[in-house]
């Protein structure tokens, strides 16, 4: 009797595919005004025990532990909270080399043939080269 392989699932599928050394992060502060049961579902995506500091804005931010698709898609989410709600967007940062602050009014991510993909506005079409890794984030307490 033939074998027959199992059926990967799409999310395998995509972290297999995940080729982006790039990371993204949220600001605390902007994820304190967030509802409480939409923050309980983000949170097993971040690093709750570390937090960087921005230093552009020196506001302190956690880093995503998911995949960037997914990050990028969880902000884009918490922004249109955000602009329902009349509040300012929630803050983001992207590493490459250095943490970089992403524009408020761009949009993540976007609809293409049916699936999600990173907006190439932000993120670039191609993944930058992989030089070294990026330093750990010092520890913040809130």
């Amino acid at each position: 009797m033939p074998k027959v392989a199992p059926k990967e699932s799409p999310l395998a599928d995509l972290l297999r595919r995940e080729e982006r050394r790039e990371r993204l992060a949220v600001s605390v502060e902007d994820l304190d005004r967030v509802d409480p049961r939409l923050r309980a579902k983000v949170a097993p995506l971040l690093v709750l025990d570390k937090a960087c500091v921005v230093k552009a804005e020196g506001c302190a931010a956690v880093e995503f532990s998911c995949p960037l698709l997914q990050a990028a898609a969880v902000i884009d989410h918490l922004r249109g909270h955000d602009r329902a709600a009349g509040d300012a967007p929630t803050r983001a940062w992207v590493f490459r080399k250095v943490w970089t602050r992403v524009s408020g009014s761009s949009p993540l991510t976007k609809l293409e043939n049916g699936k999600t993909v990173l907006n190439e506005v932000v993120f670039g079409e191609e993944p930058p080269p992989v030089a070294a890794a990026a330093p750990r984030p010092k520890r913040v307490e809130w």
